[in-house]
């Protein structure tokens, strides 16, 4: 199946959380969106709010918020 995660769909978690290395982070008034690279070296987006300061090379832990999160048959047309 293909996932579709939305940024704001992403949330900063404790210990059960998926490890990321913050690449890169953009400043959008009251939220950053962070870029990170998963262990997997899959990149995601995460929208944060700006208090959740991240620097580049942070490693964090990020999950799901899994009601929001869409599933496609691989190669469906959409």
């Amino acid at each position: 199946v293909d996932v579709l995660v939305r940024p704001d769909d992403l949330l900063p978690s404790g210990e059960d959380g998926v490890p990321a290395r913050v690449a890169a982070v953009a400043f959008r008034g009251a939220e950053t969106l962070d870029t990170l690279l998963l262990d997997d070296a899959s990149e995601v987006c995460a929208l944060f709010p700006s208090h959740h300061r991240h620097a580049v090379g942070d490693r964090i832990r990020l999950r799901p918020q899994l009601e929001h999160v869409v599933v496609f048959p691989t190669g469906a047309d959409r």
